[in-house]
C-alpha cells in the first residue's frame, strides 16, 4: 500500500471514531472563547492534536516493531496469554468482591 492511501485510510480511520468525536465535542468547547476568531482558535487546536497524535502513535509504532521479533515465537505467545490471561482473571476476581452502591451488605 502505497505512503499517500495509509495516510489517507488512517486520517479517515480517525476522523469517524466515535471516542475522538465524543473527545472532541467534550473536551474542546472548554478552551474556546469568544474574544478571538474561531478559525484561528480550529487551526490552534488541530495542529496541537495532530503534533501529540503523531507523536504517540509513532511510539507505539515504534514500540511495536521493537517488541515484534520477541512476539513471533511460540514460546512468547504462550507467556503473553499467561500473563495477560492472568491479569483479565485478577481483575474479574477484584469486580466480584466490590460492592454496589446502594447495596449494603447485612
Amino acid at each position: 500500500m502505497s505512503l499517500r492511501r495509509r495516510v489517507l485510510t488512517g486520517m479517515l480511520t480517525n476522523a469517524t471514531n466515535p471516542k475522538g468525536i465524543v473527545f472532541m465535542v467534550a473536551v474542546l468547547p472548554q478552551f474556546m472563547t469568544d474574544t478571538r476568531p474561531l478559525w484561528s482558535q480550529l487551526l490552534v487546536m488541530a495542529v496541537t492534536l495532530i503534533a501529540a497524535d503523531t507523536v504517540v502513535m509513532t511510539g507505539y509504532a515504534a514500540s511495536a516493531s521493537a517488541l515484534r521479533r520477541w512476539m513471533r515465537s511460540e514460546r512468547a505467545r504462550r507467556n503473553q496469554n499467561r500473563v495477560f490471561g492472568g491479569l483479565l482473571m485478577l481483575v474479574g476476581t477484584g469486580l466480584f468482591f466490590v460492592k454496589r452502591g446502594g447495596q449494603h451488605a447485612a
